[in-house]
């Protein structure tokens, strides 16, 4: 459920970036670096809350967390400027950091032998939340609800899951093996651990290019109406959920490392082939592609790297986690920089060129020595 309503958080602004930019007074460009406000704050907490919960406790991590959410919404559904807009894609972070890096750790401590199971279920909610906000945003947005409204109404859904964390209970610390930095140095140095943090870097960097200006792509790229490029978002998460039940029945067994370079090069040729779309039909079709394509290597990269991290788990998978979500903080600049010096058509191709670099991170991996996947 968190993942849930950490995907609809991370979802929301790209869909309503139009609307949101003209009523703001701003450009829909430096509307979307808020995204990066908010993936900062995010990298900084999803770094620090596994090794804080792995001293302390998860329950009330959590639950502060949701906290923070509520009124993030708050200020999201009050907003008239930009400064506002900022403040809550800060708390909204915040909150991220948490739902994201201490729930995908927390399963994979939960289920050792089962990671690539539990990781793509809790992936299959985390798309539906992504594809949820660009839908509802896409059917109510060109009938004349105000956009505010709608993150109104997850912050709703962000305070239910608080409720649901007050009724839980969670796996306490090992009071007898208190986490220290001096003790997680040496597991995060290791090659395969910089090998993986730089994967989910370089696959993130290429997927938010997609989730965050698909929309913004078709409109201005194919002149695609307003609510079908509103839908390119829900296409591609509806096309990687579909992926992601998929992937949750790939064999536990069966090699991490392999499945990912073969994810990882498809995902590549996949956003190359945008190059070749001559209309927006066309283009919206691939990102769907490009969705079911992309679909396995985030679960896949996250339990690979708790495989390969076995103690302290939650403080190494957080921190691979931020890592990865620097992409998010990478890729407005990056999309903007390439929209202004190349043909619109050749901007995805260049977004390629992180997936092929990652799945050679990976192969790098099965030369160094392939991990047992869940054992």
């Amino acid at each position: 459920m968190s993942l849930f309503v950490f995907a609809l958080s991370t979802n929301l602004l790209p869909a309503v970036l139009l609307r949101a930019s003209a009523d703001l007074a701003v450009t829909p460009q430096t509307l979307a670096t808020v995204s990066s406000a908010q993936f900062a704050v995010f990298v900084l907490v999803a770094a620090f809350a596994g090794f804080l919960s792995d001293r302390w406790g998860k329950r009330g991590i959590f639950l502060g967390a949701c906290a923070l959410f509520v009124v993030g919404a708050g200020l999201w559904g009050t907003a008239r400027c930009l400064a506002q807009g900022c403040a809550a894609a800060v708390l909204w972070g915040a909150a991220g950091g948490v739902f994201e890096g201490m729930s995908s750790a927390l399963l994979c401590e939960l289920f050792p032998t089962r990671r690539k199971l539990f990781m793509n279920v809790s992936q299959v909610l985390y798309t539906a939340g992504a594809v949820l906000g660009p839908w509802a945003a896409g059917l109510l947005l060109p009938r004349g609800m105000d956009w505010r409204w709608l993150f109104l109404g997850v912050g709703t859904v962000g305070g239910g899951l608080g409720f649901l964390f007050l009724g839980c209970r969670l796996p306490s610390p090992f009071l007898h093996e208190q986490v220290t930095l001096k003790r997680l140095l040496p597991e995060a140095r290791t090659w395969s651990f910089l090998s993986c943090c730089l994967a989910l870097f370089l696959y993130v960097l290429s997927e938010s290019a997609v989730a965050m200006y698909a929309n913004l792509y078709l409109r201005h790229a194919h002149a695609a109406p307003e609510n079908w490029a509103i839908y390119s978002i829900s296409a591609f998460w509806g096309a990687m959920l579909v992926g992601r039940v998929a992937c949750a029945f790939l064999p536990e067994r069966h090699s991490y490392e392999k499945t990912l370079a073969v994810l990882l090069g498809f995902s590549g040729i996949t956003l190359a082939l945008q190059g070749f779309a001559g209309e927006w039909r066309a283009s919206l079709v691939i990102f769907a592609l490009s969705g079911l394509v992309f679909s396995g290597s985030w679960p896949l990269l996250v339990a690979l790297t708790s495989s390969r991290a076995p103690r302290h788990n939650a403080s190494l998978v957080g921190l691979a986690i931020a890592v990865g979500a620097l992409g998010c903080i990478a890729a407005p600049p990056l999309m903007n920089g390439l929209l202004a010096l190349l043909p619109s058509r050749w901007v995805y191709v260049a977004m390629a060129l992180p997936m092929f670099l990652a799945a050679g991170c990976v192969i790098g991996l099965i030369r160094n020595h392939a991990s047992p996947p869940s054992l």
